[in-house]
């Protein structure tokens, strides 16, 4: 009996000791992040309902819908019954605003545009989306971008709008930035793995709406700050970043003349500001010049549409920044077959045509759409359609 009773004491000891080592730990939050990466995981195969979650997310324009609009939108194309061509358009905030998604329905009605457009995305955004619009059958991809995308710092921070936080898009980070970008940045990389390994960036939005952003939010970056939250803090961005703001001196004479509803929105004047050449400009032109070559040998037409640029935020840039843009898309044009569209000079573009700083209003995006439209035809007819 002395013995049993040692025998199960021991027994006892070690399971209570198996217990005592997880006491403390967060077991909860463990099996809940387990849960959130197997509903991913489900989310990203093809027996997922998309064709339900189409019909709820389309009709919202928040920007912020990431990469669930994003997949919905490609799904919604492949749906539609023969479409003469299936449209991407591709960019910042400015391509979301510039391109009206009504008016080349309404143009070029045999067609399916989607639009995939976010704030912040940047061309390392748009290199991590190739493979899915070559998987989805996309047959013309338009990027609306110019210097102001890629003259910007990259930020490496895994936001829903862009899709930095992917392990393939971080290796072609790395790949593209070499040995110095992964040394001066491991930090940032660091988080961004932690990140791309739980794909927890997807949720952002969908927590946001549900009201839980205080449940998952670490503490901001002082650029983000007030702004709302992200899933992980990084540095502000290879290349530096500029100023958040400018001097009170310098934005009132700046905004001296522009209108009164533009000038509410004076923090985009330190966007213009950012705008820099530097070793992430050239990291950018590599990764758009690999897109556009996927792209391409996967039979998909290119056009590069050049989007207009406040006259307040060019005086802010710096000078030549415009130019370098211009003879990298008049290169990609030539030697990868890109239909390039840069802006005319003197620009058609005035200052009445923007909602802000930054955007267009309806006149200056209907410009800018009817401008992509008149050489689509022939983009779709030069495309390898499937």
């Amino acid at each position: 009996l002395e013995r049993r009773l040692d025998s199960r004491s021991s027994t006892f000891s070690s399971e209570a000791g198996w217990l005592n080592r997880w006491s403390g730990k967060p077991v909860a939050g463990l099996l809940a992040a387990l849960c959130v990466v197997l509903v991913d995981l489900f989310a990203a195969s093809d027996g997922f309902p998309w064709p339900q979650l189409v019909s709820q997310v389309r009709p919202v324009q928040s920007v912020y819908w990431g990469v669930t609009r994003d997949r919905a939108e490609l799904r919604r194309s492949r749906l539609a019954d023969a479409p003469t061509a299936r449209v991407a358009i591709l960019g910042s905030s400015r391509g979301h605003t510039g391109f009206r998604q009504a008016i080349a329905e309404n143009d070029m009605p045999g067609a399916v545009f989607v639009k995939l457009a976010h704030a912040l995305q940047d061309p390392v955004t748009v290199h991590a989306l190739v493979p899915e619009l070559i998987a989805a059958d996309i047959d013309v991809a338009v990027l609306t971008m110019s210097h102001v995308d890629t003259h910007r710092p990259v930020r490496l921070e895994p936001l829903p709008a862009k899709s930095t936080a992917r392990i393939a898009t971080l290796w072609a980070l790395v790949d593209a930035g070499g040995s110095t970008l992964l040394r001066d940045h491991r930090t940032s990389l660091y988080r961004i793995l932690a990140s791309a390994i739980s794909n927890l960036y997807r949720f952002r939005d969908n927590l946001g709406r549900a009201g839980a952003n205080t449940l998952r939010e670490f503490p901001l970056a002082p650029r983000r700050a007030g702004r709302g939250g992200m899933l992980l803090p990084g540095e502000p961005g290879l290349g530096g970043a500029g100023p958040t703001r400018l001097q009170p001196k310098l934005e009132r004479r700046l905004l001296s003349g522009v209108a009164p509803e533009q000038r509410r929105w004076v923090y985009q004047l330190a966007w213009f500001a950012e705008v820099r050449r530097g070793a992430h400009m050239d990291l950018q032109f590599r990764l758009l010049e690999h897109a556009v070559a996927e792209l391409r040998e996967a039979g998909v037409a290119v056009v590069v549409a050049e989007c207009p640029v406040h006259a307040v935020g060019k005086s802010l840039e710096q000078p030549g920044s415009e130019a370098d843009f211009r003879r990298f898309a008049s290169a990609l044009a030539q030697r990868e077959g890109v239909w390039f569209l840069p802006l005319p000079v003197p620009s058609p573009y005035k200052g009445t045509d923007y909602m802000d700083l930054f955007h267009l209003n309806e006149a200056g995006a209907a410009r800018f759409t009817r401008a992509i439209l008149r050489v689509l035809p022939e983009a779709i007819a030069a495309a390898d359609l499937r």
